[in-house]
């Protein structure tokens, strides 16, 4: 081959991986982080909720179901609705927008389990954001928090 023909290929083709367009990847971030303890019947359940900072965090909101499991191996988002709800405690959902680079939604809930007979019980809750039609979400445009704990002989068990 030509020198001169071998460096416009080399051109051609650097021009044609360049200018390709390649799938596209998540341009922002989504995070949930929970923590959760027990003070005698009382479960509180912390979920701290971040996003790229485009306007709002977002929140899984006040009133998330409690359900009871028949055994550990129940899929999550399953089991039977007890009518409880983990609620906004005292310090209830506060945003933070303060950082640059992302927003922080801090969710404090709280449940009284005993109102709960003995058993295995989980909460889950799910909320949009998650940008649709990027490679990397397989489709999927909502972010979830769950938390399983049980009550056995009154005590509660995280």
């Amino acid at each position: 081959m030509k020198p001169r023909l071998r460096k416009t290929l080399s051109i051609v083709t650097a021009l044609a991986i360049v200018a390709a367009p390649a799938a596209a990847f998540a341009s922002h971030f989504r995070s949930v982080y929970s923590t959760a303890g027990a003070t005698g019947t009382t479960v509180n359940w912390t979920v701290i909720n971040a996003s790229a900072a485009d306007g709002s965090a977002g929140d899984f909101g006040d009133g998330i179901s409690i359900r009871q499991l028949g055994s550990t191996s129940d899929s999550v988002d399953s089991g039977t609705d007890t009518g409880f709800d983990f609620v906004y405690g005292d310090l209830g959902a506060v945003e933070d927008l303060s950082n640059p680079l992302w927003a922080q939604m801090t969710e404090y809930f709280t449940a009284d389990a005993s109102v709960l007979e003995d058993g295995l019980y989980e909460a889950w809750a799910s909320t949009g954001g998650r940008i649709d039609g990027v490679q990397n979400t397989n489709g999927e445009s909502q972010i979830s928090a769950w938390i399983r704990f049980s009550r056995i002989g009154g005590v509660v068990n995280l």
